[in-house]
């Protein structure tokens, strides 16, 4: 039996105070699996060169506007039953 599966993409804006806050953003999400991997020293060497280059890209704006995407996937029972906002059943 084949599913009807509903792929959507969503930009959300964040808004941190500063470009450093992104940093803090990423290590809590996008370097996570990063820091489970390393020893702990090797991490701390790693985010400190990770925030240099940042620091070096990012202008320095307050508040920052940090865009972000997630794809996000929906079987039809999820999307179409539930009534999630934002996913329709293409009929």
């Amino acid at each position: 039996m084949a599913a009807d599966v509903h792929a959507g993409l969503r930009v959300y804006l964040h808004e941190p105070p500063d470009r450093d806050a992104v940093l803090e953003r990423m290590r809590g999400t996008a370097l996570t699996d990063d820091q489970r991997r390393m020893p702990a020293g090797l991490f701390d060497e790693y985010l400190a060169v990770h925030a240099a280059e940042l620091r070096a890209q990012l202008p320095d704006q307050r508040p920052f506007l940090f865009p972000f995407q997630r794809i996000l996937f929906a079987d039809s029972l999820s999307a179409r039953d539930r009534g999630l906002p934002g996913w329709h059943s293409g009929a």
